[in-house]
Order: structure tokens, then sequence, then C-alpha cells
């Protein structure tokens, strides 16, 4: 290519990645859509454009006003969304929509246009805009007007009803009869919403008279201004526009980033290469960890979109599974997908973006989407939406042996009604049709579970692992999972360990070549990729499972863990099957999943230290000693019910000795004060890293009287029974501001604390203060709390707010603030727990001695949760108490 074209290309091709494209980009393509919307304006129709998200709204909306104003049109925008807070008033936003009008046409040099409105304050708000219109607008433009209406669902979030705002848009059009000047008027309505939301009252709705302009999806022949720019990165880029817009559907966002992905990663792309260059960019850069890389956020929106829906996201989610299904069973035939009625779940589905309609059916809009939202991120968020999850959850801890756990009666027939229409992951078959009557309908319900179940001597309590929808034969991976369980039966631990030596770090000679061969097909799938840390985390936890359960075997875990760090092929090196699969045991073993398996190692087999010897260690090694860590920081994001299993009773046993530890060693404490020679006094060793005066006041702090005649349990009681009274959500809030100042020196807080903890308290929810208290709120709003006082999230680990309590307070009193809180519901427990495990996280590789502050409030925070929440038996140290 001659150099000047390219520097011009490369200049001017650069490909918007969200919001608007400027008018004069060269990559905008024209679609049918915008004619449509500027013949239609142009001949005064009022037209409306409801897709959904980022199909390229605004950028029509800036080209047609283009468009128009070049021909002399005058236009006018009015973007909804900056306007529509759920608080705003009518009065507030009718003022927003008259001010951007003006001031889109410049009118606001020429009068003052909030003093108008002021003047005018006796007149109902829509009186107010209609006089606007009339006799300042139409008075003072002579040329033709469009006015555009943008981001039309955001009046969804309003508190009150917008029907005279859609009945003044109809007026102007009906007033054209008798006052020729509105003829100049015409309206463009565009969002991402259904006609049937917009407004209840459909006589007065305007849609039913006017244009409704379809965004299509982008189309080869549309599109090739968008090749141009591909030329610099290949050599056919009609060719290479072709096989993205096969990955995209046309969906304009992901086409536009998927371009700007070729010119700013891709390797030059040679002929015949097109199709598999931009297959490999797609899963790399997009399908692969698609929930870090979604920026700026695409499929998340998505993602958001369905489970947070207005229609109930298990009926929405199902009906998605079943336009999936459709479209597997149906692809080779051509005639995919579910037939559209229009349903609010069909509606809402449409307006996600993630199905359209074709042939008057739905389908899955693209591969992308496809890939990402499979069928197994179905099951899995449905196992979430489950009715009868808790249940479920405690049948799986209970090792599917209790019984007692199962549902009955009129609670089982629920379940299976819910369940009747959903294909679900294995364990809520097992759970639903276990010694039921009706096994025979479980099959048939469950395919996919017959599929993929292992033969009869397999170890039934192996579940499935998140794989992708390339990924949903298992064949192979359960035969390697179901030899696994064979030997960790069969062998002794280093006998298992040697086998799984040779067969994931030899690679190559391995006894059983049925087995190898398995691992061999997972390995040179390229589609496992992703996928194979999960299988190899998988095949590690199935011996420690087991080996969990005896003391004696304990010491094997840190051996298994250990074989994959430290150890390298004996043989094999230069063959090529030998050199993928260390590539991807090299992968794992810098992956969350090994890391939380190094942390179980230090949990498992680390017993605690001296106080001596534990501060000289690393954080990272104490893990052991916070039994309330173990949920989130020794198990991973896709960690399957078993495997949770396993941690919950190693959570449990090391709880339960730690409240006899500690009970022991607090009563010892109370009988050694006292001078009754007659005693025989049993020396016990402090169970904590706080020395006895610490203790004695975390101790006090979280059993003793803290307000009167009253723990903190007790406070907690009382506070509840007297704000359920409250008249609303707002006045509850006011009363938690006060409930906890106890908990805070005046002189700390009265410097800025106070004021920051009430305007943080203030703002949590501000939709619900009408409403009043229910149990819902108040855990959320726990929640929202816990992310002020300790940390919000793992990729944002600020904590100045703790470190500041902490430092100011004191480890005993901090805990004291945030075990208020916990008292007020046992639910918001767990999230407390997990915003400890993202501080110890964030803090595993410091030294003890450097972090003692953080280390205190761990202790501390290990005695509340004892205190408060164990059956220790902590009498005699509770009625020393009292005395003192």
């Amino acid at each position: 290519m001659n150099p000047q074209v390219t520097a011009e290309v490369n200049s001017t091709y650069q490909y918007l990645i969200g919001g608007c494209l400027p008018a004069d980009a060269p990559t905008y393509v024209r679609r049918r859509a915008d004619s449509e919307l500027y013949e239609g304006l142009k001949a005064g129709h009022f037209c409306y454009v409801l897709s959904s998200p980022q199909m390229g709204k605004s950028s029509l909306l800036l080209q047609t006003a283009c468009r128009l104003q070049a021909e002399g049109t005058a236009c006018a925008v009015v973007d909804l969304k900056s306007l529509s807070s759920p608080d705003i008033l009518p009065q507030k936003w009718y003022a927003g929509i008259m001010y951007r009008i003006a001031s889109s046409l410049q009118l606001t040099n020429r009068f003052n246009a909030l003093k108008w409105w002021n003047d005018r304050e006796l007149l109902s708000p829509i009186q107010r805009l209609e006089i606007f219109i009339e006799r300042v607008l139409l008075r003072s433009l002579q040329q033709n007007l469009v006015i555009f209406i943008d981001e039309i669902d955001s009046i969804l979030n309003l508190n009150f009803s917008t029907s005279d705002f859609f009945a003044f848009i109809r007026a102007c059009y009906e007033k054209r009869v008798q006052r020729p000047e509105y003829q100049r008027l015409t309206f463009a309505v565009l969002g991402v919403a259904a006609p049937s939301e917009l407004m209840r009252n459909q006589n007065s709705v305007p849609l039913n008279i006017g244009r409704p302009v379809n965004l299509t999806r982008l189309q080869l022949h549309e599109s090739l201004p968008l090749a141009k720019g591909l030329a610099l990165k290949a050599f056919r880029p009609q060719k290479v526009l072709q096989e993205i817009l096969a990955w995209t559907g046309g969906q304009p966002f992901l086409t536009h980033k998927i371009c700007h992905l070729v010119l700013e990663y891709g390797s030059f792309i040679g002929r015949n290469n097109e199709a598999q260059q931009v297959e490999q960019l797609i899963k790399n850069r997009i399908i692969k960890h698609w929930e870090e890389r979604d920026l700026p956020a695409h499929l998340r929106r998505i993602r958001d979109r369905l489970l947070c829906s207005r229609c109930d996201p298990s009926r929405l989610l199902a009906l998605y599974q079943q336009v999936l299904q459709h479209s597997d069973s149906e692809k080779s035939e051509g005639i995919g997908g579910v037939p559209a009625d229009y349903s609010p779940e069909q509606m809402e589905l449409l307006l996600s973006g993630i199905v359209i309609k074709y042939q008057s059916k739905l389908i899955v809009a693209n591969r992308i989407y496809e890939s990402v939202f499979n069928q197994f991120w179905v099951e899995k968020e449905l196992g979430n939406l489950a009715p009868y999850r808790e249940a479920l959850a405690a049948w799986l801890a209970a090792n599917r042996e209790d019984e007692s756990l199962l549902l009955t009666g009129d609670s089982l027939q629920e379940a299976l009604e819910w369940a009747a229409d959903k294909k679900l992951s294995q364990e809520h078959y097992w759970f639903l049709n276990l010694d039921r009557a009706f096994a025979e309908k479980s099959e048939l319900t469950a395919a996919r579970v017959a599929e993929t179940s292992a033969d009869t001597h397999a170890d039934s309590s192996i579940l499935s692992l998140p794989l992708s929808e390339n990924f949903a034969t298992t064949s192979d991976e359960q035969k390697l999972y179901d030899h696994i369980v064979s030997c960790v039966q069969t062998m002794a631990p280093n006998q298992v360990i040697d086998r799984l030596r040779q067969l994931f770090i030899d690679g190559m000679g391995y006894p059983d070549r049925d087995i190898e061969a398995a691992l061999y097909n997972i390995v040179s799938v390229k589609n496992f990729d992703r996928e194979f840390k999960y299988i190899i985390h998988r095949c590690c936890y199935i011996p420690i499972n087991r080996w969990q359960l005896h003391s004696q075997h304990k010491y094997a875990i840190s051996n298994l863990i250990a074989l994959f760090k430290q150890t390298s092929p004996r043989f094999g090196t230069e063959f090529y099957i030998v050199k993928r699969l260390q590539e991807q045991i090299a992968a794992f073993t810098k992956s969350a999943e090994f890391t939380t398996l190094e942390r179980l190692v230090k949990a498992v087999e680390k017993e605690p230290a001296p106080q001596k010897e534990e501060i000289n260690s690393a954080l990272g090694e104490l893990i052991g000693r916070y039994p309330y860590l173990y949920g989130h920081s020794l198990l991973s994001k896709d960690s399957i019910d078993e495997d949770q299993k396993t941690i919950k009773i190693l959570q449990a046993q090391r709880q339960k000795q730690f409240e006899t530890d500690l009970s022991q060693y607090l009563n010892f404490l109370a009988v050694k004060q006292e001078d009754t020679p007659t005693k025989i006094i049993v020396p016990t060793k402090n169970p904590t890293l706080l020395n006895d005066d610490e203790l004695h006041l975390a101790v006090r702090e979280f059993a003793g009287k803290v307000a009167g005649d009253r723990t903190h349990k007790e406070l907690a009681q009382f506070f509840l029974r007297d704000v359920r009274q409250t008249p609303s959500y707002k006045a509850f809030k006011v009363e938690l501001y006060e409930y906890l100042l106890s908990a805070i020196e005046p002189e700390y807080g009265g410097r800025q604390f106070n004021d920051r903890l009430y305007k943080q308290i203030k703002n949590i929810l501000p939709e619900n203060d009408s409403v009043k208290l229910n149990n819902l709120l108040l855990v959320r709003t726990c929640h929202q709390l816990f992310n002020f006082l300790v940390v919000e999230n793992p990729e944002r680990p600020s904590h100045y707010v703790f470190y500041d309590l902490v430092h100011n307070l004191g480890p005993s009193r901090t805990m004291a603030l945030l075990l208020k809180l916990v008292l007020l519901s046992r639910k918001v427990k767990p999230e407390l727990e997990k915003r400890f495990s993202i501080l110890f996280n964030h803090y595993e590789g410091k030294s003890a001695d450097e972090i003692m502050w953080f280390i205190k409030s761990l202790e501390n925070l290990n005695v509340a949760m004892t205190v408060n929440f164990s059956n220790a038996d902590l009498s005699l140290i509770k009625q020393q108490i009292m005395m003192e």
C-alpha cells in the first residue's frame, strides 16, 4: 500500500468503541434506518427508534440532525438520562426538558429561560412546557424544527407518571389542523424500551400515530466503509470483515470493537487465513475472561439486564434456554429458534439484544453471545435463582445422606413446577428426584445429565465443572475423573501422587493408555485451553476431598500441590503434546484456582504456632487461624459443591477447636484470678495472638455490658424491635445512625467520621426512603455499610476508613462497630467475612510484624464471632466481667 494512503487510513480509521461516532467519521455505516428517519422527519412525521442497547442510536441521531441542519432545519436534542433520576420532582424534570431545548437552539442568549419558567409557577409543569413551545419556541424560530428525545427509557426510573408528556407530544401533532405553525414542529424518540413500557394509556400515546424506525444489523454490502480501515492488517480486508460479521451478527458495537482489535492486536492476515485468525482474536480478546475484558461494558450490560430484569429472571432465562436449545438442535436444518409471541419475557430478551427476531422466530443474536451466554452459564444462573437453593445446599453439605433435608409435599411440588421447563445441573435432579416414584421422568427431563453421567462404578459425588459451549461433551474429562476416583479408592496417597505425576507432569508412559489418550484428547483441543485449569483443579480436589477426612492422610495434600510447582517432566519434552500439557500446567500454577489450593495447604497442614513464631511469619501462613475466611479465601468463584462441602467441614472443625480452646483459656484466667487455693488450676495456652490484657478487653467489649445493663447482642435485639415500628426506611436510617454512634468515641467521631457516616447512611438506597423497612432492605443496607467501613471489592481494595478506625478506635472497638451490624441479621455475616477475606488476600505476602494492626483486627473478629455466634462456655469469664 502507498505510504501516503497508509498514513491516511491510519489517521482516519479509528474505530470507536462505545459512545457516538463523529458526524464526519469514515467508519459510520449507513443503514436503511438512516434514510427512513431522515425522510420521515423531513416529511413532518413523528418517528421513534426503539431497540436494544449499543445498536447505534446516538450516532444515527447525530447523523440525521446534521443532515437536517445542513438543509436549514433547526434541531434540538434532549437527553433524558441526565434528567431522570428516581428522586427528581415533575416540575424540575419538565424544566430540564424546556431548558435543554432552549439551550440546544441557543435561545438562552435571548431570554432568561429559568426565570421565565419560575415566573409561571402557578401553572402545572406540562402547561408551562406547552406555553414555551407555542409562545417562545415557534415564535422565535421560523424554520422547521425537530426535537430529538433521546434515552426515552430513562422515564421508567421516574417516580411519577409521564402520561402527560406523551399526551403533550400527541397534542402538538393534533394542533396542526388549527395552528399551522405546529406543522413546522416534529418529534423523534429514541431509546431502549418496548412501546408498551412507555405508557399505559394507549389512546394518548403518540407512538400509534408515528413511524417506527428499525435499526437492523449491519450487512456486508452496507459495511464496506469499515473494510477500508482493515486494509492495514489484511490482504483481503472485505473477507476479514465478512468473518467479523459472521461472529457479531452485524451488531454495531461488537463489529466496531473487533475491527479495532484487528488493528490494535492482530497480526497481518494473509489469504485464506481470515476465518482462523478472526476466530482466534475473538476468543482470546473477547470471549476468554469476558467479564474482565468487557470494556466498555457490553456483555456485562446484557448479563445485568437478564439477571435484574423487571420480568422474573428465572422465566427469562428459561425462555432464553429454549432459544439456545432450538438453535443447537435445529441449526443444521437452518430453522432454529422459538416462535415469537411478543410476551413480556420475549420483549425483554429482544430489548437486551441477546436475541433477535428472524422469520417470525427468536434466535440468538450472534455467535459471541452464544459462546458467552451458553447452556452452562444459563444452568449456573438458574441454579442461583432456584427457590429451594438453600435446602439443596444443606443437603449437599450433608453429603446427600440426610433425607430429612429433602423437600416433601407442597414444597416439593412447587420446586418441581419451578424446574419443569428448565434444564438444570445434575445436583438439582438428584435433589428433586432422589428415591422418588418419577425417576423415569427425571431421566427424560434431564437429558444432558444422562449423556454426561459416569459408569455405575464411578463416584457419584463428582459434579460437573463450568464448561463452554464448545466443551459440553465431557466423555474424556469424565473418564479422567472416574480414573482418579478409582485410584484414590484403591491406592495409598503416595501412590496416587505418583500416578498424578506420571499423568500430568511426565505426560508420557502412563500405565493406562486409555486414560493417557483421554488426557491427550483434552490437551490437544484448543477450545479446552481456558477450561483446563478447572479440569486440573477438579482432579486435585478429588483426592483432597477424601484425604481431608482422614487425619493420617492430610500430609499428602501439600505433597500433591507441590507436585505441580516444583516438579518438571522426566522425559518427552521434545514432543508437542508434552510441551502443550506443560504450558497448561504452568498456566494453572499462575491461576486463582491454584492460589486457593496453596492456601488450603496452609490451612490444613499448619498448626497454630507460638506467638513469637507467628509474628515472624507472612500473613498467608496464618490462614489456618481464621476459619471465617475459608469460604472466600480457599475456594475459587467456580468451585463446585463437592469442594465447598470439604471446606465447610474443615471450617467447622477449626471453628469448634478454637471455641473450645478459647473457652478453656478464658475460664482458666477467671479461675486463676480467684484466691481459692483449694481449686486445681489446669494451665492452658492462649489460642489467640492477643496478649491477656488485649484478650480481656476484647471479651469485655463483645460479651460485657456496653450500654447500661445491655450487651451488644441485647442492644441489637432491642433496636430491631423498635425499628420495625418506624414509618419508613428513611426514618430507619436515622435510627441506624444513632445506633452505630454508641461504638464510636465522641472525640474521634466529632472530627469528621460521624458526618461521613451520616452522609453514607443517608445516601443508601434513597429510592426506597418512603417504603417500610423489610429484611431485604436491612441486609442491603448492611452490605453497603461494609463497603464503606471495611472494603468494597477485590478490584478496588481501598480501605482507608477501616485503617483509620483501627488506628484511632483500636481493633476491639472497631470490631464492635462491625459486630453491631452483623447482629442485626445473620445473613450479613458472610458478607463481612468476605470483606476481611479481600483484605487478607491483599496483605497475604506481608510479614506479620508489618501489619500487626490488621492481625489484631482479625484476632478480635475471631473472638467476637465466637462470643456471639457459638456455644462456647464462657460462663466464668462473663460472671467475672459482670462483677467488675
